[in-house]
């Protein structure tokens, strides 16, 4: 034990400098401390950002032994509380232990809790014990929940001081909780213990207790290429380093080494096929500290398909042209990512999913032919893979027209450069139009892979249809597309990176719900909206398929993991037939007078192209008709507004970002009103007195409709004949409009009407 006194002797030295203002702790010594005030949270455990590996980094909270632990392993940044979903919605307890050499006489100590922030909205209430001494504080609200996600110099700092009597220590072991009774989250700078110069640090008396055995849903392969599965147990440790050894059903024991702290080590026991009761001794130095009856489950050997991408959010986080650059660069890094990962074992080397092809045609565009040759390269090796649509589109805004202009670029791509694109994603928004499945599948799109939001306005979206695999048919049954709603969206690792206890637990959950099959669809997008390639991703596939037979992680494209689904389970799925609610359509309404124009841009561009073909198709303008479809499908994108417009309306950002997104509505009403004018060109006449109109049928069904003349059109008289000489009705308006009723103009025809003198 003079190892732990000696350490923390060590701690005491380095840190004497440290100073209070309080007259009660005027000639105190700093005892312990845990971390450095420096508003950073670096220095501890999962610090800056994160928090999502809590419940499985600490599955028993922290515990923090003075003078032998390490903040960077033990003790992490971040403490939830009950109002916190991701940490198990309870409340956490962090302990301190500490050894003195005798029980204090007199004196006041202090106990420092220096915050980096707390939650904006739901600061926690927290107890705090000094061994049987209790103490309640409520804290204040913080700054916001970026301090917690990598930018600590964001949050709002906050010291709680604890002023208690000395003689609430003891001689031996001490211990200090801290724990979240409401509320949400803190996240720590340091916390120090400071007491009277009489008050000496002492050893810590040794602590082996068995708190739980228990298994987990994975298998091994070990030496003999058999399948094996865990039993873990949980091990409070207190004193000198010690070999730890869990037998199961008095077979061999594993050991391993033991340190200070809450730990978990391993055993192992050969699969089972049903439950199994099996029996677990667990020694710590040579000695059983506990025996448990342990039921193990039957493990399924799943295997997760990782779709890796970034959710393209055009406007939402940085301005259009911005994020536009940024998937440039995404681009190449991730060719780089697969060149460097291509000899990795199986299922482990890097792959990307293009979401949506709209920075590619731009990419392609604007490359030199040295990197447009290596991107089509990285699609043909299957580096890359390529979704059908153009945007993440809210498709309850679109016409029919727009729907298949949606693919359109798709379609060019595969007969420029020889590529299969036979899956489409579309992420964020919640609910898509029933026109959507006829559009994808005479299109070649055969797979469809949702990833909605997770929680803002989505419905039933993902309770209802959520890891619910079915084939969506057509309104007029002749077509259908394999549709599968990703269960956990595609924000589920938006805070930080792949981590296994976030995958276990969402497996367990599928296990819960009796999910049928043993292939998932796990969407991965890391960094938030916008956000980059993960470059440790294969190197985690990698070391987790070594260590573990299942779960199997595969990273995947689209099209690899739909095909490799069908193949497996095509006879086990439903067809469903509907409207797959849209919600998030209501959203044009904050911008009604730009979204006006842009509906009546599709619908003038839709009969500018029919009258070219009608009447000049050898000219058709089809670069011109690209950029015009370009434009209205960019307005009905799924991103109307950035990231702070409700907060920041007035900011710079979201103005710049409205500019441009306004500017798709403008310029498409330009361009069609252009397109729809030039069509017509070679067939007006400059006489100024009018004898005749042509009226042109752009459907495909014979039509009888109102023709209304402008006031100031010139004609010859407002008695009207059609093509055979015979008077139609007509009637002069009192707005000085000429109306008649052209009967019988026949598809993709005109008919002409003259004009004689007389009412």
């Amino acid at each position: 034990m003079k190892r732990a006194v000696m350490k923390a002797t060590v701690v005491l030295m380095l840190s004497f400098c440290w100073s209070l203002t309080s007259p009660a702790a005027d000639n105190n010594q700093l005892l312990w401390q845990i971390g450095k005030s420096d508003n950073n949270t670096a220095e501890f455990a999962l610090g800056p950002n994160r928090s999502n590996q809590y419940s499985t980094s600490f599955p028993h909270d922290a515990l923090f032994v003075a003078g032998q632990s390490d903040p960077k392993q033990d003790w992490p940044y971040i403490q939830p509380g009950p109002a916190d979903v991701w940490a198990g919605s309870k409340s956490h307890t962090f302990r301190i232990l500490f050894g003195l050499e005798a029980a204090p006489i007199s004196g006041d100590c202090r106990l420092t809790l220096d915050l980096v922030d707390t939650h904006s909205s739901q600061p926690p209430r927290l107890q705090i014990k000094i061994n049987n001494e209790s103490f309640i504080r409520e804290l204040p609200r913080g700054a916001g929940d970026a301090s917690a996600h990598g930018q600590p110099d964001k949050g709002k700092e906050h010291r709680l001081i604890i002023d208690f009597a000395a003689r609430a220590l003891k001689a031996g072991n001490n211990q200090i909780t801290i724990r979240t009774l409401a509320g949400s989250w803190i996240l720590y700078d340091q916390l120090a213990l400071t007491a009277p110069a009489a008050v000496k640090a002492g050893p810590l008396a040794a602590v082996n207790t068995l708190l739980n055995v228990y298994s987990q849903p994975f298998l091994v392969r070990r030496d003999d290429q058999r399948l094996y599965q865990p039993v873990l147990a949980s091990v409070l440790h207190i004193g000198e380093p010690a070999t730890a050894a869990v037998a199961v059903d008095g077979g061999e024991p594993l050991r391993q080494s033991l340190g200070s702290g809450f730990k978990v080590i391993e055993g192992f026991t050969p699969a089972v096929k049903s439950p199994t009761s099996v029996a677990v001794d667990v020694k710590v130095a040579g000695k059983s500290i506990g025996k448990r009856e342990v039921t193990i489950k039957p493990v399924r050997k799943w295997e997760v398909y990782l779709l890796h991408h970034s959710h393209v959010d055009i406007g939402y986080t940085h301005v259009q042209t911005e994020v536009e650059r940024k998937h440039w660069q995404y681009f190449k890094e991730v060719i780089e990512l697969a060149r460097k990962t291509a000899a990795y074992p199986a299922a482990a080397p890097f792959k990307w999913n293009v979401e949506v092809l709209w920075a590619v045609d731009s990419y392609l565009k604007q490359a030199s032919p040295e990197d447009r040759a290596a991107f089509v390269d990285g699609v043909k090796r299957g580096w890359i893979g390529l979704d059908a649509l153009y945007g993440n589109e809210l498709t309850a805004l679109c016409r029919p027209e727009e729907l298949i202009r949606l693919v359109d670029y798709a379609q060019k791509l595969r007969d420029r450069y020889d590529l299969t694109i036979d899956t489409a994603m579309i992420t964020d928004v919640p609910g898509y139009t029933w026109g959507i499945v006829p559009v994808l599948a005479q299109s070649g799109v055969k797979y469809f892979s949702v990833g909605p939001n997770r929680g803002h306005r989505i419905g039933y979206t993902l309770s209802r249809w959520g890891d619910r695999p079915f084939y969506w048919q057509s309104p007029c049954r002749q077509h259908k597309i394999l549709c599968w709603v990703a269960g956990e969206g595609y924000s589920f690792f938006h805070s930080g990176r792949l981590d296994g206890g976030r995958l276990l637990g969402y497996l367990e959950r599928l296990q819960e719900s009796q999910y049928p099959y043993d292939m998932v669809q796990l969407r991965y997008s890391i960094g938030g909206d916008n956000g980059p390639p993960d470059p440790k991703l294969s190197e985690f596939v990698r070391d987790w398929n070594e260590k573990y037979a299942y779960p199997k992680i595969v990273v995947a494209t689209t099209s690899e993991m739909f095909r490799e689904f069908e193949s497996r389970y095509a006879d086990r799925l439903g067809t469903e037939r509907g409207d797959f609610t849209p919600y998030w359509e209501d959203g044009a309404g904050s911008s009604a007078r730009e979204t006006a124009l842009n509906r009546s841009a599709a619908e003038r561009l839709l009969q500018a192209e029919t009258l070219w073909a009608m009447l000049d198709p050898a000219n058709y303008p089809a670069a011109e008709f690209d950029a015009a479809w370009r434009d209205v499908i960019l307005y009905d994108e799924h991103t109307w507004g950035a990231h702070c417009s409700i907060s920041q309306p007035e900011s710079d950002f979201t103005k710049a970002q409205w500019k441009i997104k306004q500017a798709f509505a403008l310029d498409a009403d330009t361009k069609s009103r252009r397109l729809l004018e030039d069509s017509l060109a070679a067939h007006r006449t400059d006489a100024k007195m009018v004898a005749a109109v042509d009226v042109f049928n752009t459907c495909s069904w014979a039509r009888t409709d109102l023709v209304v003349l402008p006031r100031d059109m010139a004609t010859a008289g407002d008695i009207v004949k059609d093509d055979n000489g015979r008077r139609v009705k007509s009637q002069r308006l009192s707005t000085g409009e000429l109306a008649f009723l052209a009967r019988g103009v026949a598809p993709f025809s005109a008919k002409r009407f003259t004009f004689h003198d007389g009412r």
